[in-house]
């Protein structure tokens, strides 16, 4: 056996120690902390139920059946303020602030707020704490095509508009990929109030048990904004929501196969990419219900840690060009327009990810 001196021991020792500064330091900040997942994303995972030995279209569902259930919003005063101007969070300007100056471990921190990028942030992020690896999240970003229409109504080129009458109105998506396919979701569709199918199992589990609360604690209508619910009721509420969630399935939620990311980028440099909304029931019902025209356009796309901080003035910036402190608008009227003008069709029928793989385990 060789052995080796005390120097070249001392040696060896400082050359590793070299050795590990240079891979710390030379790795940019930023991808270290890509894959890095925080603690309150960890902590609504394991409460979600997610297992490492699920399969990602099992993690898919539990992560659904638990974001879009309610668990944001459980204080009493925000079901009693529900129908009143939404309160602005700290260090922001705007109720849109919700959704785009926090992080998703911020926002799985406090639980409070929020519309549709809340949901699909903290989604991505229970995804990604999950062990879905994170090349196979992305959280997708598209305006109402009318909404495009009035912050870019020239040219391609030209400056967007610096003020509009709308609210630059949209939805936040979640891109996710089972086993060879993406899947474009709608985060914040709640199936326990507005089912795909009103016989399924869940929903019709959680309407009788609703109905029972709603009559032990002398609730007349729910929900109401007339008066904040007693807690026995919030409790009751809970339960009949934990035990409808439980038997919720993947085909219960508006999930429909779309692009790849690299697929939607190409795309989106060259022209408008429309968002297949009448896939959605849930979004296409309120739009219309809004008489706005189903149609969307993706404005971007990104991993859920990339997602940028911005004010709703950048939102304009992310609408117009994809990028924020960029106000030239890349498509022009004409392009939109032609979107905004086609006849929506019936949806295909879509194969639901769940469907087939529920048959076989081995799947993914």
């Amino acid at each position: 056996m060789k052995f080796r001196t005390c120097n070249q021991l001392i040696l060896t020792h400082r050359f590793k120690r070299l050795l590990l500064f240079w891979l710390l330091f030379s790795i940019p900040i930023d991808s270290l902390a890509q894959h890095s997942v925080g603690p309150h994303a960890r902590r609504w995972a394991k409460e979600a139920g997610i297992s490492n030995t699920d399969l990602d279209y099992q993690k898919l569902q539990k992560t659904l059946s638990l974001i879009t259930t309610g668990f944001l919003y459980k204080d009493a005063d925000q079901f009693k303020n529900q129908d009143k101007q939404p309160p602005i969070p700290e260090g922001g300007s705007h109720p849109y602030d919700w959704d785009s100056i926090r992080t998703a471990e911020e926002m799985l921190g406090k639980c409070e707020g929020g519309y549709c990028g809340t949901f699909a942030l903290s989604a991505a992020a229970l995804l990604r704490a999950g062990g879905i690896s994170t090349e196979n999240i992305r959280v997708v970003g598209a305006v109402n095509a009318v909404d495009y229409l009035e912050i870019c109504p020239g040219k391609k080129g030209q400056k967007r508009k610096s003020q509009t009458q709308s609210s630059a109105s949209g939805h936040v998506y979640v891109l996710v990929k089972l086993k060879d396919q993406w899947h474009l979701v709608n985060p914040t569709h709640n199936p326990l109030y507005e089912p795909l199918n009103p016989k399924s199992s869940a929903f019709q589990t959680y309407q009788s048990l609703l109905k029972g609360c709603m009559e032990r604690y002398n609730v007349k209508q729910w929900p109401s904004h007339e008066s904040a619910p007693s807690k026995k009721f919030l409790e009751c509420l809970s339960e009949a929501q934990k035990e409808g969630r439980r038997r919720l399935e993947l085909t219960d939620f508006e999930i429909v196969p779309y692009l790849s990311p690299e697929e939607l980028n190409k795309k989106v440099e060259n022209k408008p990419v429309e968002i297949p909304v009448d896939q959605f029931p849930s979004l296409s019902t309120w739009m219309r219900s809004e008489d706005i025209p189903a149609k969307q356009i993706v404005f971007g796309s990104w991993s859920f840690e990339e997602f940028p901080k911005h004010t709703f003035h950048g939102r304009l910036d992310l609408i117009a060009s994809g990028e924020l402190g960029k106000e030239e608008c890349r498509w022009s009227s004409k392009e939109v327009q032609k979107i905004v003008s086609l006849r929506n069709d019936p949806a295909p029928p879509s194969s639901s990810p769940g469907k087939s793989k529920q048959k076989s385990q081995k799947a993914n």
